[in-house]
């Protein structure tokens, strides 16, 4: 069922409605590996800073592996897209481990 409550990570696709204060100053030196999988990036920047990701009930919860749809099926879809020879879900897993090693969240 579907309900409301905290997740680990945000993910855009629906809208997220955050405030400056909510990440640290560091949120723009964003290492190569990240830029593409700004979702774990900026949900990372916002655990650091100890702010939780508040999911609205009724709507799905955020999942950051990519799950194929019929309208996300064509070979131009981002989730399919390589950057640096990793895979988006390499990089969101590079990301993730990124902010377990470095500031022990999410471990």
């Amino acid at each position: 069922m579907l309900r409301a409550g905290y997740a680990d990570g945000a993910e855009g696709w629906m809208g997220v409605l955050v405030r400056p204060e909510f990440f640290p100053k560091e949120v723009f030196e964003i290492p190569d590996f990240a830029w593409p999988v700004d979702d774990v990036w900026l949900s990372g920047q916002m655990a650091r800073k100890g702010h939780g990701v508040w999911i609205t009930g009724g709507l799905r919860e955020p999942y950051l592996a990519p799950v194929e749809k019929p309208a996300h099926s064509d070979d131009e879809a981002l989730f399919r897209s390589e950057f640096g020879g990793k895979t988006r879900r390499q990089l969101n897993n590079e990301a993730a481990r990124y902010f377990q090693d470095r500031y022990g969240i999410w471990s």
